[in-house]
């Protein structure tokens, strides 16, 4: 529980620390006392599965080393990338009640809306703590705090978490931060009507489209006119040049991409194993990632690293019986962003809290329990009706 409602707070000491030009290794500090914490009580129990990833995460980072595009320093980086998965295997298998599962719910949504509540606190402030880049706090990674929320979206509609009233803040907050994926909304609030009426979700479609295309024309026009001189033609999508057309979808961080499978082309280990992050920011000349998660799993950890992306990440949720569909079809949302704006993939931020979400989603003990209640709940109504 500490280290739930802990995250704003050291993600802020972070945030003010890198815009102070101070170390910051309260994070990477704290995220490896939570591995190394959850590794031992995973081993003590002979977990399989995260043995296995360790294995393969050294041998990850010995190739790296051995073909000089990793070292010592870059040991956070590996961290960071089995977070989420470890805190996933231990979540899943712990022996969790119904009445820790409400107070883990409850610290997840105080969590997130500490984050909300210091963007909206830096908004009234007039505080960027990027001049000229929105409102984020005091967290410096401003687009892993977006795809943050972008995911919360998703756990609001989960029908055992229920987030929707603390949604409407962290919109607010979105707004606020003044990212281009607050264009996602109008597809996540037509999606959360749909049990109800489709008319109300196609209703809610073409308000919320209203809004965003009033609130970003300006930002919009600006924004496409990094990628296209000729804005007469901006969005003119069948004419489009394919390279244009995919720079204004990737937000041009497909301009990287050509360095990146240069440098992949390079060494035959290097698909299978990829270079490492400090591999992949000599691949791109000091850019740390191409900020598109597909590809940056690619260039970083090779074809594993697609696989555990594609597994863990994009088939989990998805293929999991416990979240409602509803959920499924905005995390849809989340994935798309993923692939197209990067920050889910190796984002000790998003994967902590994604660790969590996946691990109670797929806790049998949890889940078995849900189910007992609610086929108790089902002899009682129809012994009360048979008693009428």
């Amino acid at each position: 529980m500490a280290s739930i409602t802990l995250q704003p707070l050291i993600n802020s000491i972070t945030g003010i620390s890198i815009k102070t030009n101070l170390p910051s290794i309260i994070g990477p500090v704290f995220f490896s006392i939570i591995i190394a914490y959850l590794l031992i009580l995973l081993a003590a129990k002979l977990n399989i599965a995260s043995l296995l990833t360790l294995i393969i995460t050294t041998t990850a980072f010995s190739v790296h080393n051995i073909n000089s595009n990793s070292d010592i320093s870059d040991i956070p980086n590996y961290l960071k990338l089995i977070l989420p998965f470890i805190i996933f295997l231990y979540i899943k298998n712990a022996k969790i009640t119904i009445n820790q599962f409400n107070k883990i719910r409850d610290f997840i949504q105080l969590s997130i809306l500490i984050y909300a509540i210091l963007v909206i606190i830096s908004f009234l402030l007039r505080y960027q703590i990027q001049e000229g880049k929105g409102y984020f706090g005091l967290i410096y990674a401003g687009n892993d705090l977006i795809a943050l929320f972008i995911l919360f979206a998703s756990m609001a509609y989960w029908n055992k978490f229920n987030y929707t009233k603390s949604l409407l803040v962290v919109l607010i907050a979105h707004i606020l931060t003044l990212s281009k994926t607050i264009l996602v909304y109008p597809l996540v609030f037509a999606a959360g009507q749909l049990p109800k009426s489709l008319v109300r979700s196609i209703g809610a479609l073409i308000l919320a489209l209203g809004i965003s295309y009033l609130f970003f024309e300006r930002y919009l026009y600006i924004y496409i006119s990094n990628f296209i001189p000729n804005l007469s033609t901006a969005f003119d999508l069948i004419n489009q040049d394919f390279d244009d057309l995919a720079r204004i979808v990737s937000f041009g961080r497909t301009s990287f991409l050509e360095d990146a499978l240069i440098f992949i082309n390079s060494d035959s280990f290097n698909w299978l194993f990829g270079v490492g992050a400090n591999g992949a920011e000599k691949a791109l000349f000091g850019k740390v990632g191409i900020e598109m998660d597909f590809y940056d799993a690619l260039l970083m950890y090779g074809i594993l690293g697609v696989a555990y992306l594609i597994i863990f990440y994009y088939s989990l949720p998805l293929l999991c019986k416990n979240i409602n569909p509803l959920s499924k079809i905005i995390f849809l949302l989340a994935i798309a962003y993923s692939f197209l704006g990067g920050h889910f993939y190796n984002n000790p931020m998003v994967g902590f809290y994604y660790g969590l979400f996946m691990g109670l989603a797929y806790n049998r003990n949890l889940n078995q329990s849900t189910t007992t209640k609610q086929s108790i709940k089902l002899v009682l109504n129809k012994s009360n009706t048979l008693e009428k």
